[in-house]
């Protein structure tokens, strides 16, 4: 999301990379592999699959670093599509998980209901964070647009210090001691907004191979460092699924930096990315499909390559799913569109007056 008047298809593959990193990290823990988030219960093959998360992990990062380049434009029309966009999944998912799935029991006035609190009462921690960001906008937009480099550089030392000191280093809840909060968002934005002003395309080609390597070793030290707290090493600092995590960040930014580098057109991977986010909202329940299993608990060639092939059903299906909201966007935005074309005819006509 962002402001995109001109989709750029170097960072629409980006967004799409982005999501199957976040797909690949929910699957791992959806197969048995939740002691690579919390440490506890560890299952054979967690080293492997903690250095296959490890390339994963940025994911998130990198899809608020992607908005903070391009820059939001508040619009309540953008404020009305997010609403549409996460009721239309959640009142599928609650539908789903009643009438196929039989995991819960509600009416179907009971899911309308709870599917108009999508952008509230939602189990995925992105949207409200995203939201309060779609609505401070405006004012982070002011500060991006108008600071020299030497007043951005010193407002983002202001921001790591409360994100890695207050956050990562001390934990203290009211700061931003997991990532999952709004100042993590605020943080990603200012950096985005810093590469895209005083980062040039030009500059950053001739960092290509630099770049790979940033992110490929901060992914292994992550890693490492997660694999040696797993194993019984003293590392108390060391909160490796926080989105704070300076391997995390560092590696993400390198990531995206990459592929600032690129320019390319393709009308393929534009048209598959304006459903990235309907791949993180559509539920698609693993176990429903008989995955875990002990034998999905072996990482090997048979794992990955169903890891795989799930993660790529998933973006499939998610994107099939996601023409029908499509569609109906489609009278919304006329109904939209015209009734601001008659307010704006009308403001102008009582100002002539």
């Amino acid at each position: 999301m962002g402001n995109m008047k001109i989709r750029q298809s170097n960072m629409e593959l980006l967004r799409i990379i982005a999501i199957l990193m976040i797909t690949t990290h929910h699957y791992l823990i959806g197969t048995g592999y939740w002691c690579i988030v919390d440490g506890e219960n560890l299952t054979q093959g967690w080293q492997w699959a903690t250095i296959i998360n490890s390339f994963m992990y940025i994911g998130v990062n990198v899809f608020v670093l992607i908005s903070g380049y391009f820059g939001i434009k508040f619009k309540w029309k953008g404020v009305l599509n997010l609403f549409i966009f996460c009721a239309f999944y959640m009142f599928l998912n609650l539908l789903l998980s009643t009438y196929v799935f039989h995991e819960e029991t509600l009416t179907i006035g009971t899911i309308f209901a709870k599917s108009l609190k999508a952008l509230t009462r939602t189990s995925k921690w992105f949207i409200p964070c995203y939201l309060v960001l779609y609505f401070l906008a405006p004012l982070l937009n002011t500060a991006r647009e108008n600071l020299t480099k030497n007043q951005y550089l010193y407002g983002l030392i202001i921001l790591s210090v409360y994100c890695f000191w207050f956050g990562f280093i001390r934990q203290v809840n009211i700061f931003n001691h997991n990532g999952y909060t709004v100042g993590q968002f605020i943080w990603l934005y200012f950096i985005g907004g810093y590469i895209s002003r005083f980062e040039p395309q030009n500059k950053l080609k001739h960092k290509r191979v630099s770049l790979i390597a940033i992110y490929v070793l901060c992914c292994l030290c992550w890693a490492g460092l997660t694999i040696a707290k797993y194993e019984g090493v003293a590392l108390s600092h060391w909160h490796p699924t926080t989105y704070n995590n300076p391997f995390i960040l560092i590696g993400a930014i390198a990531f995206f930096c990459l592929f600032t580098t690129f320019d390319f057109h393709s009308k393929v991977i534009n048209y598959f990315a304006q459903s990235a986010l309907a791949v993180y909202l559509f539920g698609l329940p693993i176990a429903k499909f008989g995955i875990v299993g002990e034998d999905a608990l072996q990482i090997g060639v048979g794992y990955l390559l169903i890891m795989i092939g799930w993660v790529l059903l998933r973006f499939a299906v998610s994107v099939s799913v996601d023409q029908i909201r499509v569609g109906l966007m489609i009278p919304v935005n006329w109904i939209w569109n015209n009734a601001e074309n008659l307010i704006s005819k009308k403001l102008s006509i009582l100002r002539h007056e």
